[in-house]
């Protein structure tokens, strides 16, 4: 059995020898290794170079091409794959100089404002430091928009900077979501490619199926859910990126729940979990599923149909 690098030992080397499979122009550039922490409070180890006068650069991150190199991937080609991968990465550099040009004018600044949701507790570090709107154990967080899949998180500097506290970016996120990343709701028969099939299951996301799972929070969505499922309803939290309308049935929430902790165990990715809770929409709005029916709701969010927890 071939002795394989450890993540220190592969990043002490993919430091090393970067510039070997980059173009000449890197030769000279100075390499730096971080730590860096993303969402589902996971670090990750980031390396980025930086040429000779270059004040804005990107940053790759070590972790997939470490994966490649375990499973057998001969570290050649993983070396030149992680060349090529920063390469693309450099190449995305209009994104920063978008969002230099959305920040520039805050009424622009707050038009790109979208929400999206994640697990309170695998990302207690993030929190920290961003505005957030707590609902059951997911938080509400706030993004600017930049376009082709990038974004940009509002902290709580940045939400100083345009002089938005929570209530003001919740407005603005509300009303600009939908238009920004706009929803959609299939079957589950749909979603799997056999329309007409599972009619009873609604997925709900966004047209790029990806932090879709707010979608639910959109005016009028959860209205539009009711009216198709013919009542109350459950939201299974399937991943950040989607989540699962069930018509309610108080005698199937305790298989319900075992169904989502098992899929969170075996299927999703650790970083994309949402939730271990079954959360149920009713006319007091969203909250977490009880096993008692005649449970008080918390007070709904001002009037937007979701209730806080």
């Amino acid at each position: 059995m071939i002795d394989r690098m450890n993540l220190s030992e592969f990043t002490e080397y993919a430091a090393e020898h970067i510039r070997e499979y980059m173009p000449d122009s890197y030769h000279n550039a100075a390499v730096t290794i971080d730590r860096v922490l993303k969402a589902g409070d996971e670090v990750y180890t980031g390396l980025s170079l930086q040429r000779e006068g270059e004040t804005q650069y990107p940053r790759v991150y070590l972790e997939g091409s470490f994966h490649d190199y375990l499973t057998g991937k001969d570290l050649e080609l993983v070396m030149k794959d992680l060349a090529d991968e920063y390469c693309q990465a450099r190449g995305m550099g209009h994104l920063a100089e978008r969002a230099k040009a959305i920040l520039a004018d805050r009424e622009n600044a707050i038009q790109h404002l979208s929400f999206r949701l994640v697990n309170q507790e695998r990302n207690r570090q993030g929190l920290e430091n961003r505005p957030c709107r707590r609902m059951g154990d997911l938080a509400l967080i706030y993004s600017i928009e930049l376009g082709s899949s990038g974004r940009l998180p509002v902290d709580n500097k940045l939400a100083k900077t345009f002089d938005l506290d929570e209530d003001a970016l919740f407005e603005a996120a509300f009303r600009h979501s939908p238009e920004l990343c706009p929803v959609e709701i299939l079957t589950m028969g749909e979603a799997l490619g056999f329309p007409g099939v599972s009619e009873d299951m609604l997925v709900i996301s966004n047209t790029e199926h990806a932090d879709g799972a707010s979608a639910i929070l959109y005016p009028g969505v959860a209205e539009n859910i009711r009216d198709r499922l013919g009542g109350d309803f459950y939201v299974l939290p399937s991943s950040v990126h989607e989540i699962i309308a069930v018509l309610k049935q108080p005698e199937k929430l305790e298989s319900l729940t075992a169904m989502v902790k098992d899929v969170n165990r075996t299927i999703v990715n650790s970083r994309d979990i949402l939730s271990d809770h079954v959360y149920e929409y009713n006319d007091k709005g969203l909250a977490i599923a009880r096993e008692d029916p005649s449970r008080e709701h918390a007070k709904p969010a001002r009037s937007h149909g979701f209730a806080l927890e």
